[in-house]
């Protein structure tokens, strides 16, 4: 007689797969964020406690902050001058990129 509880135990073990990757994709708008400052935290943790050391907790903290951010806008506005030029180069491809921007709005 076949065993039939080693089958069903493997569509039992699918369906936990299943329901599990079902439930990160659903929790996706949640998890990414908080997986990205963990991930922050870890990054900038040694620059503000090295700071920290030397010209105190709110200085340092405001320092590794505001050059995080302006690191940012600094890289996004190169991007976006690159974007620019090369948009103003190439008009059918400019068309092309500008209907894709509006659908993806």
């Amino acid at each position: 007689m076949p065993d039939h509880g080693n089958s069903l135990q493997g569509w039992i073990r699918f369906a936990g797969l299943v329901l599990v990757v079902a439930v990160l994709y659903w929790a996706q708008a949640v998890l990414v964020p908080v997986c990205l400052a963990i991930l922050l935290t870890f990054v900038l943790t040694p620059p503000v406690v090295w700071l920290q050391r030397r010209i105190g907790r709110i200085a340092a903290v405001l320092i590794v902050v505001i050059s995080v951010f302006s690191f940012l806008a600094l890289a996004g506005s190169v991007c976006t001058a690159r974007w620019s030029v090369s948009v103003t180069h190439c008009p059918p491809t400019a068309r092309t990129s500008a209907q894709k921007c509006r659908t993806f709005r």
